[in-house]
């Protein structure tokens, strides 16, 4: 799911600009830091989150290349793994993140 977010964000005409990567690990894809380098979107909020022995190792890299195209990231780091109940546990954070803000 993580990984899958992360691709999408890379789209050129999605309709979405905000985005929660949940326990990103992007091994799978290893040109996805390309395409998000790449892609020509801009103004995206994203959410990024790892429990502990989970995510860690590729938060970091893909937060610094969100931040470096300008887009707002938030990071939560909990005390779950990669698992259901941990996912669950930040749905609060995710509802708060992604709620309109005042101007």
């Amino acid at each position: 799911g993580g990984m899958n977010a992360a691709y999408f964000s890379t789209f050129p005409h999605s309709p979405f600009t905000g985005f929660a990567l949940l326990s990103p690990i992007t091994y799978s894809c290893p040109d996805i830091g390309t395409r998000l380098m790449l892609s020509r979107q801009s103004k995206q909020e994203i959410f990024l989150s790892t429990g502990r022995y989970d995510a860690e190792k590729y938060v970091a890299p893909l937060a610094a290349i969100y931040r470096g195209k300008g887009q707002k990231v938030t990071i939560l780091q909990t005390e779950g793994h990669h698992e259901f109940d941990n996912w669950l546990g930040q749905l609060r954070a995710i509802q708060a993140f992604f709620q309109p803000h005042s101007p």
